[in-house]
């Protein structure tokens, strides 16, 4: 069967002109050539485009880059932004609380100014009010003043009527002269009439120490404070404005050197008590005492 098949192959060669085998043998060699030159064109244009492509993705990767930085960096300058607002943020809250402390301050001081211009414009009040007082007590008591029976000074803060023991009393005396008692009451008929007023007799002496055994100038200052205010209430005093005190010769107005000196020293001194509870701070200092004495 073989020897068949090979010999008819070699029948079927021989029977190919040699012109019809180159003929086909070159069309299989320009097919060969164009179908290289296409594939060779074909891959050209896939290089082509392949690298077109890659520049394509290249491009759009650099964009993508580029796009990426700009927002990295836009979001890096909110970050910052919002550090930066935070920081201000927080400054400001801080400067709030500073101008709310500054604001508390300045209303507490505001305060304690009111308070201390009201203080002032009570103790302005009260001074004035003293000044008309004792300008007052000065008219009522112009012509005692003039003859030269008392004067009126200011002693220790206090509104003070000076009368002369030896206007008052004969010379050791605790009674009352006639001229003494009429002066007392004229002084009284006065004072009566001043109304929110309180008054304390307080006698004085010189620094003579008495003859009489067992007395001494308390006891005999005591006894003139003492008989002047009798002689006061009997004329219309009432009872609950008026007090006595005896200062004896502990409180000289001039040195006992001489006879005029001591003759200043002898005194009655008719004090108008100042009404403490006008005075700046009294409530506050009632307020203490009462707590202590709980």
């Amino acid at each position: 069967m073989l020897r068949i098949i090979l010999l008819f192959s070699i029948f079927l060669i021989g029977c190919v002109s040699t012109g019809k085998y180159e003929e086909l043998k070159n069309s299989c060699e320009q097919k060969e050539k164009t179908c290289q030159e296409e594939l060779k064109l074909e891959k050209e244009k896939f290089a082509k485009l392949l690298e077109e492509q890659k520049n394509e993705i290249a491009k759009l990767t650099e964009n993508h880059n580029n796009e990426l930085k700009v927002k990295q960096e836009k979001y890096n300058d909110l970050l910052r932004q919002k550090l930066s607002l935070r920081t201000s943020i927080n400054q400001m809250e801080g400067s709030v609380d500073e101008l709310s402390q500054e604001k508390a301050n300045l209303e507490k001081q505001k305060q304690e100014m009111e308070q201390a211009l009201e203080e002032l414009r009570k103790r302005k009040e009260e001074s004035e009010a003293r000044v008309t007082e004792f300008k007052g007590l000065l008219d009522k008591f112009k012509a005692f003043i003039d003859t030269g029976k008392l004067k009126i000074k200011i002693i220790d803060g206090r509104m003070v009527i000076v009368l002369s023991s030896d206007v008052l009393f004969a010379s050791g005396s605790k009674v009352l002269s006639t001229n003494g008692k009429k002066a007392v009451a004229e002084v009284t008929e006065i004072l009566a009439k001043i109304e929110n007023r309180k008054f304390q007799i307080e006698g004085h002496t010189d620094s003579d120490r008495l003859m009489t055994i067992g007395q001494t100038n308390w006891d005999l200052a005591a006894d003139r404070a003492i008989n002047v205010l009798n002689t006061m209430i009997k004329s219309g005093m009432p009872e609950t404005k008026i007090s006595a005190a005896s200062f004896g010769d502990s409180r000289p107005i001039v040195p006992n050197t001489t006879k005029a000196n001591k003759a200043q020293n002898r005194r009655i001194e008719i004090v108008v008590v100042p009404d403490l509870s006008l005075l700046p701070g009294y409530e506050d200092l009632q307020k203490m005492a009462n707590e202590v004495s709980k």
